[in-house]
C-alpha cells in the first residue's frame, strides 16, 4: 500500500486549478450564484444587510417578499436542479484531472438523459443519507460517553472530577471532527467513482470506496482535516473564500480518488 503524499497532491490540485482557470471561473461563478439563490429562497431576510447598505448609498435594491410555504416549495424545486449540477461539477473536475478537457456545458452532463439525472439525484441522496446516519451514530455514542462521565462526576461530588469531564469533552470534540472528516471524504470519493465509472451503481460505489479506504482511516481523516483552515476562512469571510475553497477541495478529492485507484491491485481493480 502506497502512502499518500498530501502536500504533493494538494500542490498538483493547485496547479490544475491554475491551468483550468479560464473554464473554472464561469463554472464556479454559476455554482455560487445558484447556491446564493437557494439561500435567498429559503430565507429572503438574509439580504437585509445588503438592502440597508444600498439604502445608505441611495442605490436601488429589491428585497423579495416570499411566503414561507412558497419559499420552501421553491427551495425544494431549486434543489432538484442543484444536486445534478453539483454532480456535473464533480464530473467537470474529473474530466479536467483525467483528460485535461472541459467545457461549460459539461456542468449539465447529468441533464442529458432521464437515467443520468435520476442516477445523479439518487447518488447524492443515498450518500447524504448514509453520511447523516453515520454522523448520528457517532454523535449518539459520544453523547452517551459524555453523559456517563457527567453522571460519575455528580455522583462523586468532587471538585477534582470536573477536570476529567473537561478532558473527555475535548477528546469527544476531536473524535467527532475526525470521524466527520473521514465520512465526508468517503462520501465525496464514492461520487467520484460514480463519475469515473458510469456503469457503477450507487451501492457499488459505496462498497468500492469502503474497500479503497481499507487500512487508510487515518490517512483519509487527516486529508479531510487538512481543509479545516479553509472552512474557518470561509466562515470568517461570509462565504467569499468558497470561490477558491470549493474547486480546490473538488480537485483534491478527484486526485485522491485517482491515487487510490492507481494503488489498487490489478486483480481487484477489474471489479470496477
Amino acid at each position: 500500500m502506497t502512502l499518500l503524499n498530501r502536500p504533493a497532491l494538494k500542490q498538483a490540485a493547485r496547479g490544475a486549478i491554475r491551468s483550468q482557470c479560464p473554464g473554472l471561473i464561469p463554472v464556479t461563478a454559476f455554482m455560487l450564484f445558484w447556491l446564493l439563490l437557494q439561500r435567498v429562497l429559503r430565507d429572503p431576510l438574509c439580504l437585509e444587510p445588503l438592502a440597508r447598505a444600498a439604502e445608505r448609498l441611495e442605490l436601488p435594491f429589491f428585497l423579495p417578499q416570499l411566503h414561507p410555504a412558497a419559499g420552501g416549495v421553491l427551495f425544494c424545486l431549486a434543489a432538484l436542479v442543484t444536486i445534478p449540477v453539483f454532480a456535473g461539477f464533480t464530473g467537470w473536475v474529473c474530466l479536467a484531472v483525467h483528460q485535461n478537457r472541459t467545457g461549460f456545458l459539461d456542468l449539465f452532463e447529468f441533464f442529458r438523459t432521464p437515467r443520468a439525472y435520476l442516477r445523479a439525484l439518487g447518488g447524492y441522496l443515498y450518500l447524504a443519507l448514509r453520511f447523516l446516519c453515520s454522523l448520528a451514530a457517532v454523535t449518539l455514542a459520544l453523547a452517551v460517553l459524555l453523559a456517563s462521565g457527567a453522571f460519575l462526576a455528580v455522583k462523586l461530588l468532587r471538585l477534582g472530577a470536573i477536570l476529567p469531564i473537561i478532558l473527555m469533552v475535548a477528546i469527544a470534540i476531536v473524535a467527532w471532527l475526525v470521524l466527520l472528516s473521514y465520512y465526508m471524504v468517503r462520501a465525496e470519493l464514492a461520487y467520484c467513482l460514480m463519475v469515473y465509472h458510469p456503469d457503477l451503481t450507487v451501492l457499488g460505489s459505496h462498497r468500492q470506496t469502503r474497500r479503497l479506504l481499507s487500512g487508510r482511516f487515518q490517512e483519509a481523516a487527516l486529508f479531510g482535516l487538512s481543509f479545516i483552515g479553509w472552512q474557518v476562512l470561509c466562515a470568517l469571510t461570509w462565504g467569499l473564500a468558497c470561490c477558491y475553497y470549493f474547486p480546490y477541495r473538488r480537485f483534491s478529492v478527484a486526485m485522491y480518488a485517482s491515487f487510490l485507484m492507481r494503488d489498487e491491485p490489478e486483480e481487484a481493480s477489474r471489479e470496477f
